[in-house]
């Protein structure tokens, strides 16, 4: 028996090779766009018949696909080696035939199998479907016999058709923006071709006329797009009935987003007060439902690409990979995930774990090793983990504390002490033992519910110790309007942050015993506190969080339940829980809030439900102003932009001497950034870090020099038009919320 690792992706980005619809809603979605009106859940690919590849034991040939989904046009796929494949069943109909239906699914891969067992007569079929794409594919095979043989075979082909039409169309814009896009016309065939072309955007036509090719040309025309509204903005071009394809394009509103968050669990109706902001515009209602801890660990699955990869994120997100698929484990339901997207996200963090232990220290060891624990650690991982214990184990100093760093405060240790025998677990009594002794000798301290809570939970302190820090705890509770609870403390972390609302009350959930009845409460808190797009805050609180609602949220979910959200009595919005996925999250999408009263929302599950979680995201959109903290200043200028001219961003931040900051630029839809200047810009050392994304560029860790700081920033212009980018803003590392923001500006690009 041999198996094959299969893997297709596309060679190359040509005319088709662009992201499908679905991979940029949910990168809008992840930061805060999409929402708008005209929003709702991204559509499915177009229905197509499954295709089929053989894959002899000697390589690949005779490789045959079919689609359907050319609908109507006859086209073919060119392999190499003599592999040939056809797209379409069908004979081009002539222009006077119906128009095809549009291709819309554009994804750049489609094929990864990691795992296909070929039979002994050495030749298997699989079956797959080929995206709408016109470009070349390549597939990679790679074989191992149970002998330990090993052989690998890569083969080539493409899909294209005989005439077809493409439309270039940016990841986003803005409402407002005015933006001209080049739509082309391609015959691969001898003979002229003549056929109308036509182009529409949200059903009415923009451009087009009659279109005649010479043999094997091409013909370009440029159509303006105007965006008048937030939402989708579909834009569909038709060569005739030889071709059509479709394009979603994201339009994101125009302002500074605000939100208002509430949240709690589904034990029986949770109403609660929201407010629509004077001001706004393009807002929603959004109530996302997950099931208990397992569907909370969905959501930061999906969630994971868009997270930071310092030590305590990749631990995190390590930590939600094992979590998932243990909690599905345990409820007795199949993965919802496909495996292969759980490897991926967990490959990429165990990158980062393993980079990052090498030489770790106490604090570092401490958060690895608390989430290898959360993710029923793996055998490679599990050898890690025994590593992190000993280093911590042999750190502890004689007097039963860990040093949270040179410097720290004795409330500081204490802490470092809990949570490294947290993370230790359990079966290091000895390591436990010296900690008690400690924490019996320092019990003034522990006064301060942030270092109770931790010795709860690290259970370093003797019953009757235990009994008052309860108390202390207890005492310290907050219980908001909906009835939920969390726990508030002025308190610094050992690493010096402050500690969030969110860590502590999941600390909170932690410290106190399973039959005390303010858990769960205090777990409608902490998913009041959860952000579907920013999770739990960081990594260090979201490793906190995970173990608390694992804690909390045990058992099975029905799978027949009806959530129903209503907004002054009257209902606006429902989701059903999946029978075939009853841990996967509800998404409900309710109009915007408006007026200047406060509204009444109520979250109602059927039945009552208590594992059974919610987060209820008011999100409007305000214009911006001038934000002016003392001691900070931006200031950004540029010449004129043409298409396809690289040009500057002059950049230059006031600031304080010797504070750390973050620089943060807007760019509309289509100006690329020079990615080689940026990295120089690193390299030089003033700037500690680059992160570029769709529409912005930030740089962190920008230290001012006699309290000034400058660069030249070069971009790229690929859109012509006139076109919004977002607002350019400055603050301190770690503090965004002090930042100073510049009003953004329309940019006019030739």
């Amino acid at each position: 028996m041999t198996s094959l690792l299969m893997l297709a992706a596309c060679m190359g980005r040509e005319p088709e090779a662009d992201q499908s619809r679905q991979d940029k809603r949910s990168r809008d979605e992840e930061q805060g766009w999409g929402d708008g009106p005209g929003g709702g859940e991204a559509g499915a690919p177009s229905p197509a018949a499954p295709s089929t590849e053989s894959a002899p034991s000697g390589g690949f040939e005779g490789i045959e696909e079919k689609s359907e989904r050319a609908a109507g046009a006859k086209g073919r796929f060119e392999g190499e080696d003599g592999v040939a494949m056809l797209l379409g069943a069908k004979e081009s109909p002539s222009d006077g035939d119906a128009a095809p239906t549009p291709r819309a699914w554009f994804p750049e891969s489609f094929l990864w199998r990691p795992l296909v067992e070929v039979p002994e007569t050495g030749s298997v079929t699989i079956p797959v479907t080929v995206p709408d794409t016109l470009t070349t594919w390549r597939i990679l095979a790679l074989g191992q016999t149970r002998g330990g043989a090993q052989g690998g075979a890569v083969t080539t082909f493409a899909s294209t058709l005989p005439a077809y039409v493409d439309v270039v169309t940016p990841t986003f814009l803005y409402a407002g923006d005015v933006v001209r896009l080049p739509v082309q016309a391609v015959s691969q065939q001898a003979g002229v071709l003549s056929a109308p072309l036509e182009v529409l955007v949200d059903g009415a036509a923009v451009g087009g006329g009659a279109v005649s090719l010479a043999a094997y040309g091409s013909s370009t025309e440029m159509v303006s797009v105007d965006a008048a509204r937030a939402g989708d903005l579909l834009l569909v071009a038709r060569f005739g009935a030889l071709d059509s394809v479709e394009r979603i394009v994201p339009v994101r509103p125009v302002g500074r987003p605000i939100e208002s968050v509430r949240g709690g669990t589904l034990a029986g109706p949770r109403t609660f007060g929201l407010s629509a902001s004077p001001d706004g515009s393009s807002g929603s209602l959004v109530v996302t439902v997950f099931p208990g801890a397992l569907g909370v660990a969905r959501a930061e699955l999906d969630a994971a690409p868009a997270r930071g990869d310092d030590l305590a994120n990749a631990a995190y997100t390590y930590a939600v990979t094992g979590l998932a698929g243990a909690l599905a484990a345990d409820a007795g339901v199949a993965p919802e995930v496909p495996p292969e997207v759980i490897r991926t996200v967990q490959l990429r963090a165990w990158q980062r774990i393993a980079k990052e232990t090498r030489t770790p220290g106490v604090p570092e060891a401490t958060t690895a090793l608390a989430a290898l624990r959360i993710a029923h650690a793996d055998t490679l991982a599990g050898r890690l983990a025994v590593r992190l214990a000993e280093t911590l184990r042999q750190s502890q100093a004689p007097d039963g504390l860990w040093a949270a760093a040179a410097g720290a405060s004795l409330d500081a240790s204490l802490v470092q002490t809990a949570r490294a025998v947290w993370a230790l677990g359990p079966d290091n009594q000895s390591n436990r033992l010296r900690a008690t002794g400690a924490f019996e000798r320092y019990r003034p301290r522990l006064a301060e519910p942030y270092v109770a809570a931790w010795g709860l939970a690290a259970a370093v302190v003797d019953e009757g110790t235990a009994e008052e820090l309860r108390k202390t705890v207890r005492d310290a509770l907050h219980t908001t309007p909906d009835g939920s609870k969390t726990l508030r403390v002025a308190a610094t972390r050992p690493d010096g942050r402050r500690v969030t609302d969110a860590e502590a009350t999941a600390l909170a959930i932690l410290a106190l015993p399973a039959d005390d009845p303010a858990r769960p409460d205090l777990a409608a808190g902490l998913l009041g506190l959860y952000d579907p797009r920013r999770g739990f805050g960081d990594g260090e609180t979201g490793i906190l969080a995970l173990r608390a609602l694992e804690a909390v949220f045990a058992g099975e979910i029905p799978r027949e339940v009806v959530v129903r959200v209503e907004v002054d009595g009257v209902e606006v919005g429902r989701g059903v829980l999946d029978p075939s996925e009853p841990h996967a999250p509800v998404r409900i999408v309710g109009p915007a809030l408006t007026g200047l009263a406060e509204h009444r929302v109520t979250v109602t599950s059927e039945p009552p439900v208590p594992g059974l979680a919610f987060t209820a995201v008011a999100r409007d959109y305000v214009p911006w102003v001038q934000a002016s903290p003392a001691g900070l200043d931006l200031q950004v200028s540029r010449t004129a932009l043409v298409v396809g001219q690289t040009t500057s961003l002059a950049v230059s931040v006031s600031a304080p001497a010797g504070v750390s900051l973050d620089v943060s630029l807007g760019l509309p839809a289509g100006v690329e950034p020079d990615a080689t200047a940026l990295d120089a810009l690193v390299a030089s050392g003033r700037a500690a870090s680059w992160r570029g994304e769709d529409g912005r560029v930030t740089l962190a860790g920008v230290r001012t020099e006699g309290g000034a700081w400058s660069a030249a920033i070069p971009v790229t212009p690929t859109l012509a038009g006139v076109l919004l980018a977002d607002a350019a803003r400055v603050w301190p590392s770690g503090a965004p919320d002090a930042a100073y923001s510049r009003v953004p500006e329309r940019w006019t690009i030739r």
